[in-house]
């Protein structure tokens, strides 16, 4: 269901991924994607060089992955304004803590925030009910989720500079793992 295109940018618009080589420090490249990009649009670069930053104010820094052949895959995307969610709700293995508090939040807020800590003795489920909910039950609604999957990491707080900062790259899905 994916159609790849090869062409000159000029000819595209509503595009959601755009792949190229060494673009995160070209600025006249950056600069001439905006109106191509879809609002959740992303560029995948690959660049022959660690680049620890996007110097382009529109675009963020997603995620980057060493290669095998040294090189470095980056995601990025144009910054989106931030949206706080209105509530955050503690995925746990009770059901009982959190099932009620969910369904009211569905009924009466259009952003919410669900996270869980996974540890190795208690696997939380959280992705799985995650696309549930979005695909099946908040289809017209924000909804964000982080799994914490990694005992270095701090204890979820929305207002944590660890957190905070990943809310505003305005992900849907969050996975911390192993560092």
């Amino acid at each position: 269901g994916i159609e790849v295109i090869d062409g000159e940018i000029q000819n595209f618009s509503n595009v959601d991924f755009l792949i190229k080589n060494n673009c995160i420090q070209d600025e006249e490249f950056l600069n001439s994607i905006k109106s191509v990009l879809n609002e959740n649009g992303c560029v995948i670069s690959k660049e022959f060089e660690r680049v620890d930053e996007v110097t382009n104010e529109d675009f963020q820094l997603i995620s980057r992955v060493l290669l095998d052949d040294g090189n470095y895959l980056y995601m990025m995307k144009m910054k989106t304004p931030e949206k706080p969610p209105q509530i955050s709700i503690e995925i746990t293995l009770n059901v009982e803590e959190w099932l009620e508090p969910l369904k009211q939040a569905i009924s009466e807020h259009d952003s919410i925030l669900i996270y869980a800590h996974n540890t190795s003795e208690s696997p939380s489920g959280i992705i799985g009910l995650f696309n549930c909910l979005r695909f099946e039950v908040l289809s017209k609604k924000q909804l964000t989720c982080f799994l914490i999957d990694d005992e270095t990491a701090p204890k979820f707080d929305i207002n944590h500079p660890f957190y905070k900062t990943q809310l505003t790259r305005n992900l849907k899905m969050n996975v911390f793992k192993h560092g």
